[in-house]
């Protein structure tokens, strides 16, 4: 089917089908845009358009006051449409793989979010009101080009693949974050504030810039799954990564269950 059949067929829906429709899955599509008719689904809650081609939702959009779940990854956004802020039953949203360089103030309308995926898009900065979203369980930030992050990071899963130079400060007391993954930075060193994380439990530290074994991750007494796996391999004084496991290093954390030290 061509673009523009795609486009035609959705239009049908939406004119033909009002009142009907909870659930639609046109992904990988190809599609460049929405007609405006779209607006006129008003009962859909979950709606999957990734894999496409559109660069922007039509005002209509904003109608479609019941979704719960949107899923527009791997499209061409370079912006989170406004449109999306008028959605008040929202609780999951995906907007990975597309190009958005910022967030809109008024993200924070969205009560109920509680899922917020926002990997492979190309953010440097975090606004303040992505934290006033109380509801989020998981928020998602994985490759992008962040070097700095706010202090309200509490719901951070992932900052993998950005552009942090430094352990961030701003963990130090999120004493309740379980499981961190900031592999894929350009992080040298460890501070000696990371024993604050009390609760972590999964931490991932791979393709970094250490050379030394960042020893500080020994006073975690709750980890019990480490990675720290690094294109050049690692050195923990007389020892490489790899015999990182034999070593008494560990004794102190107690509940260490599962090491990967490998080169990558």
């Amino acid at each position: 089917m061509g673009i523009m059949t795609h486009t035609v067929v959705l239009y049908s829906i939406a004119t033909g089908s009002r009142g009907n429709i909870t659930h639609l899955n046109s992904s990988n599509n190809k599609l460049k845009h929405l007609p405006s008719a779209f607006g006129e689904l008003t009962t859909l809650e979950i709606l999957i358009l990734n894999g496409n081609r559109l660069t922007s939702l039509p005002e209509s959009f904003g109608c479609l006051k019941n979704i719960t779940v949107l899923n527009l990854e791997k499209n061409r956004l370079s912006y989170l449409p406004q449109v999306i802020c008028q959605l008040p039953k929202l609780f999951e949203l995906n907007l990975s793989g597309n190009k958005i360089v910022s967030l809109p103030k008024r993200l924070s309308q969205l009560k109920i979010l509680k899922v917020l995926s926002l990997n492979s898009n190309n953010l440097t900065t975090l606004p303040s009101e992505l934290f006033c979203l109380t509801n989020i369980e998981e928020l998602n930030l994985c490759r992008n080009q962040l070097t700095l992050i706010p202090d309200d990071v509490e719901k951070l899963k992932g900052l993998r693949g950005n552009r942090l130079t430094e352990f961030p400060l701003e963990l130090h007391h999120v004493r309740a974050v379980q499981v961190l993954d900031l592999s894929d930075n350009q992080i040298g060193r460890v501070p000696s504030e990371i024993r604050g994380l009390r609760e972590l439990k999964d931490l991932n530290l791979s393709n970094n810039q250490f050379f030394l074994f960042p020893v500080k991750v020994c006073d975690l007494r709750s980890l019990e799954k480490l990675k720290i796996c690094h294109r050049r391999g690692i050195k923990v004084t007389n020892h490489t990564a790899k015999d990182l496991v034999e070593t008494k290093m560990f004794e102190r954390t107690g509940l260490l269950r599962q090491c990967s030290a490998a080169d990558s």
